[in-house]
């Protein structure tokens, strides 16, 4: 299929991040990057479920009879 292989600037190898580690046992998991971005996913899943319960609360409040 088309469009499912990422682009690897036409030299068919992965290429490495300039700021990545590898031990000497071959594991490349910075754990300081990892962190961050576990970090990162954890503060953009808190800002949707706090999205989601603002929104849900308008919807309440927009369906209940006038005066209630």
């Amino acid at each position: 299929m088309q469009g499912t292989v990422p682009n690897t600037g036409g030299q068919g190898k992965p290429q490495n991040a300039p700021d990545s580690e590898t031990r000497l046992d071959g594991n490349k998991v910075v754990l300081e990057e990892q962190m961050m971005k576990m970090t990162d996913a954890r503060m953009n899943y808190d800002a949707a479920v706090t999205f989601y319960q603002k929104s849900l609360g308008l919807l309440r409040m927009a369906a209940k009879a006038p005066g209630r």
